[in-house]
């Protein structure tokens, strides 16, 4: 009989500190950059725990994202937890919602959904342990709430009457709801993993897929991903673990259009995979359902843990994408974990990105956010949930990778946050104060 282990083993830019940063977040042979890096101020704040592009949420034409710190102490008030919506183009803060209880854990998962009012805003949702919670891109409002506990994320238009719809899993059971009326539109088994992937089938209407990596097609939590149709609902493709334990369907991902053929494709994690809980990523057509590529770990590293797509980074008109392995152990420090990219044109490996910190568990969470420069290119985002920074303990970090730079701080056509009181830590060009990093003793933030 075999034992496997099942323990679940960086807008603003600080122009200084990712200075640093790059040559620690980056691997030598790649030639994708730090971009941004958001801290945690607190140790324990477990900052990156979750994170998510956003889409456009303050109108500006440049991508936002999302991040999650669930054990953070709003107001004082134990992990509580707490989730911010960051300005893609100046790092600045758009919207924060904290828990409002102890041990609530708000920011637990965090997603994008799409435009769900027809406000012409991206909104967002965010979870604790026990709800979801749909905001308004526009204002910050509450749209939806839904019961929850597990995984949730944007589903475009699943029912084809032109606003983005919306999934919730409680990992047993996973509902679609509409992002309009809020209404049900179907409930499936499973929901260790789920995700919008995009119309597939060519009716015009996006599909989803919902995993359930204790399922026992034939293994025993060999684990199962389905892939479903948004128009009806019905059985698209069901892929399978192939061992005893694999937990296929720990993470799963639209891929985007990986082939080129036109159709979005799909990706799923089986963070056990192999008799070494080696792990394993799966690359699937969206349009045929077979596989493109397959992506194996080493003894331990569980990769799969997480996966993404990480939209066209090389510019190459094809999608390409993530593999986390927060097992893994970069420079003999354990656990610090580390994060693969992959070109969907070739599956070759493109970069290899490195957590620093013995157990940071870098890659925990990551996703894609999109071209945050114009150089039409996209960025993607990576959470370090137990990363030191300015050795605050595991009070995390979330980095932000991508081709060339965000331009110079100091440039006349950045526009400078303004603050609203005296800040303790910042960076200026020459007398003017560019950004201020909130920490422990400072309430004060860019607007």
């Amino acid at each position: 009989m075999i034992s496997r282990s099942f323990s679940n083993r960086r807008p603003s830019v600080y122009w200084l500190i990712l200075l640093i940063s790059i040559s620690l977040h980056t691997n030598a042979f790649g030639q994708y950059n730090l971009l941004v890096q958001k801290d945690g101020a607190v140790a324990g704040d477990k900052l990156g725990w979750s994170v998510a592009g956003a889409g456009d949420v303050n109108g500006d034409g440049v991508p936002d994202y999302l991040i999650g710190m669930p054990y953070c102490d709003p107001s004082g008030m134990t992990s509580a937890g707490s989730a911010i919506v960051y300005s893609g183009a100046s790092g600045a803060i758009l919207f924060r919602k904290d828990g409002a209880a102890i041990n609530e854990g708000l920011g637990y998962y965090v997603s994008g959904t799409g435009d769900v009012n027809g406000d012409g805003r991206a909104d967002f949702i965010v979870t604790n342990q026990t709800q979801a919670f749909v905001y308004s891109g526009a204002n910050g409002g509450l749209l939806h709430q839904k019961a929850a506990g597990g995984p949730v994320a944007g589903a475009s238009d699943v029912n084809g009457d032109g606003y983005a719809d919306f999934m919730i899993s409680n990992f047993s059971q996973t509902s679609v709801y509409s992002g309009a009326t809020g209404d049900l539109l179907y409930q499936k088994t499973g929901g260790s993993a789920i995700a919008g992937i995009g119309d597939i089938d060519g009716d015009g209407k996006a599909d989803f897929i919902v995993c359930d990596h204790y399922a026992d097609p034939g293994f025993t939590n060999g684990g199962s991903a389905y892939v479903y149709s948004g128009a009806t609902g019905s059985l698209l493709y069901q892929k399978n673990g192939h061992l005893d334990y694999d937990l296929f369907g720990s993470s799963a991902a639209g891929a985007g259009d990986v082939n080129g053929d036109g159709t979005p494709d799909f990706i799923v994690g089986a963070r056990l995979a192999d008799l070494q809980n080696s792990g394993a990523a799966y690359v699937y057509s969206g349009a045929t359902g077979t596989l493109l590529y397959q992506k194996n770990g080493e003894a331990d590293e569980q990769w799969g843990h997480s996966v993404s797509g990480a939209g066209d980074v090389n510019g190459d008109g094809r999608a390409d994408f993530l593999v986390g392995s927060i097992y893994a152990d970069p420079a003999g420090h354990s656990s610090a974990g580390s994060v693969f990219l992959f070109s969907g044109a070739t599956g070759n490996l493109m970069q290899r990105f490195d957590g620093t910190v013995t157990y940071e568990n870098f890659g925990y969470a990551m996703s894609s956010i999109g071209d945050l420069n114009g150089n039409g290119r996209s960025a993607f985002i990576i959470g370090g949930p137990n990363a030191h920074p300015g050795g605050r303990s595991r009070a995390g970090s979330a980095y932000i990778y991508g081709d060339g730079d965000l331009g110079d701080p100091c440039d006349s056509d950045v526009i400078v946050p303004t603050l609203v009181c005296q800040a303790d830590k910042q960076i200026g060009c020459g007398e003017s104060v560019v950004f201020d990093e909130p920490t422990a003793t400072d309430n004060c933030d860019p607007s």
